[in-house]
C-alpha cells in the first residue's frame, strides 16, 4: 500500500497542479481561460502514447532482459522526438482551437502553455517510471514536488504581473531548465539501444487505449459543444473534479506492472490496496464537488448523470486494470489486442451519438466490456488463479 500511495502521490501532483492553475487563472485572467483544460484534454492521451512507448515499455523490457541501456536510450531519444512534435503542435495551435469552433483570441496563449505542460509531464514520466522500477519512489516524489511547485508558482505569479504571453514564456523556460537539470544530475547515457518493438509489445494495450481516447475526445468534445455550452461547462467541471482521481487510479496499473514483470505479483493484495485507494479518491471527488460547485455552477441535472457514470466506471476499472496488465505481460497475444481495439472502437462510435452525453455513454459501454472480458479471460488462465490465491 505504501508504494501504491507513493506512485499515486506523483500522479496526484501532476494532475492536481494543472487544475489548481486553471482555477487560479480563471480568477486572475478570465473565467473562460479554465476551459483550456477541456480543450486540451484529448492531447493528454497523445502524450500518454509516447509515455508508454518511451517510458513504461522500456522499463518492462529492462525488467525482463536486465538491459539498463534500453531505458536510458529511450529517455534520450523519446525526449528529443516528442519535443519536435510538441513544437509542431504549438505552431499549429490556432488550427487546433478552431477545430472545436472556439475563439483563438481567448485561448491562444494559455493553450500553448497547456501543451508545453503536457510535454513536461511526459518528461517527468521518463524520470519517474525509471525510479519506480529501481524502487526509488521517494526520490521520484521529491523531484515531482519540486517541479510542480516551481511550475505552479511561476505561472501564477507571472500571470498576475504580465497577464499575457510573457507569463507563459518565462514559465516554460524555468520549467525546461529544471527538467534539464534533473536529467543531467540523475542519469548518464551510454550506448544506444531502443528496442522499440519489444517496448511496444509490452504496452500495446495502453497504446491502443490512448490512441482510441485521443480520437474519442477529439470527436466527442466537438459533438458535445454542438449541444450547447451547458454541456461543455458540465464536462469541464467534471474534468476539474475527477480528472486527478482518474489519473491516480493509473497508479494501480503501474504497481501491478512492476510486480508482474518481476514475478512478484499477488492479485488479492493488489486488489485490496486498489480498493482502499479508490475509496480515498471517491471521497476527494465529493469534497471537490461541494467546494467548487458554487464557482462553476454547472447544470445540476447534466452533472449528476455524469457523476454517476464516473463512479460506476471507476468501480469496474479497478479490477480490470490489474487483469488487463496481467494479460498484457503474461499472456500477450493478438486476440487480446484485438479485443482491446474493439473496445476502443465501440467507445469511439458512441462519440457520434446525437446527445451531449455521447462520451459518457461510450465510457460506460467500454468500462463494462473491459471488465467482463478481462474477468472471463483471467478465470480461464490457470497461472492467474494460482497467483490470486
Amino acid at each position: 500500500m505504501k508504494r501504491l500511495l507513493q506512485i499515486s502521490f506523483d500522479i496526484f501532483l501532476t494532475s492536481i497542479c494543472p487544475i489548481i492553475i486553471w482555477i487560479a487563472l480563471g480568477f486572475i485572467v478570465d473565467k473562460e481561460i479554465s476551459n483550456v483544460l477541456i480543450i486540451t484534454y484529448p492531447l493528454q492521451f497523445f502524450y500518454m502514447i509516447f509515455t508508454e512507448i518511451f517510458s513504461v515499455g522500456p522499463n518492462i523490457t529492462d525488467s525482463k532482459n536486465d538491459d539498463k541501456c534500453v531505458v536510458k536510450s529511450n529517455m534520450l531519444f523519446g525526449g528529443f522526438f516528442v519535443f519536435l512534435i510538441t513544437i509542431l503542435l504549438v505552431l499549429n495551435i490556432d488550427r487546433y482551437i478552431l477545430f472545436f469552433n472556439l475563439e483563438t483570441s481567448i485561448y491562444h496563449t494559455y493553450t500553448i502553455y497547456s501543451v508545453f505542460l503536457m510535454f513536461f509531464g511526459f518528461l517527468m514520466q521518463l524520470i519517474s517510471q525509471k525510479l519506480y522500477y529501481e524502487s526509488k519512489n521517494s526520490l521520484s516524489n521529491k523531484i515531482n514536488v519540486q517541479f510542480n511547485v516551481i511550475n505552479l508558482v511561476s505561472v501564477i505569479v507571472f500571470s498576475i504581473i504580465f497577464k499575457n504571453y510573457f507569463a507563459v514564456l518565462l514559465t516554460v523556460i524555468i520549467d525546461m531548465i529544471f527538467i534539464f537539470y534533473c536529467f543531467c544530475k540523475n542519469f548518464k547515457f551510454v550506448k544506444l539501444n531502443l528496442s522499440i518493438k519489444k517496448n511496444i509489445k509490452n504496452v500495446s494495450f495502453k497504446i491502443w487505449g490512448n490512441v482510441g481516447m485521443l480520437l474519442i475526445y477529439l470527436t466527442g468534445i466537438q459533438n458535445v459543444v454542438s449541444f450547447g455550452k451547458e454541456y461543455l461547462n458540465a464536462i469541464n467541471f467534471d474534468s476539474i473534479t475527477s480528472d486527478t482521481q482518474w489519473d491516480m487510479l493509473n497508479s494501480i496499473s503501474t504497481a501491478a506492472k512492476i510486480d508482474i514483470s518481476k514475478d512478484n505479483f499477488d492479485y488479492k493484495k493488489s486488489l485490496k490496496d486498489a480498493y482502499k485507494l479508490l475509496l480515498l479518491l471517491m471521497l476527494s471527488m465529493l469534497i471537490m464537488n461541494f467546494s467548487l460547485y458554487w464557482f462553476y455552477k454547472p447544470d445540476l441535472k447534466i452533472y449528476i448523470i455524469i457523476f454517476v457514470v464516473q463512479i460506476i466506471d471507476m468501480v469496474l476499472n479497478v479490477p480490470a486494470f490489474i487483469k488487463w496488465d496481467y494479460l498484457q505481460i503474461k499472456d500477450n497475444n493478438k486476440k487480446h489486442n484485438f479485443a482491446y481495439v474493439f473496445c476502443r472502437i465501440l467507445r469511439f462510435l458512441c462519440s457520434f451519438l446525437p446527445t451531449g452525453f455521447c462520451t459518457y455513454i461510450g465510457q460506460l459501454v467500454s468500462g463494462t466490456y473491459k471488465y467482463i472480458y478481462s474477468s472471463v479471460k483471467t478465470k480461464k488462465f490457470l497461472a492467474f488463479k494460482k497467483t490470486s490465491g
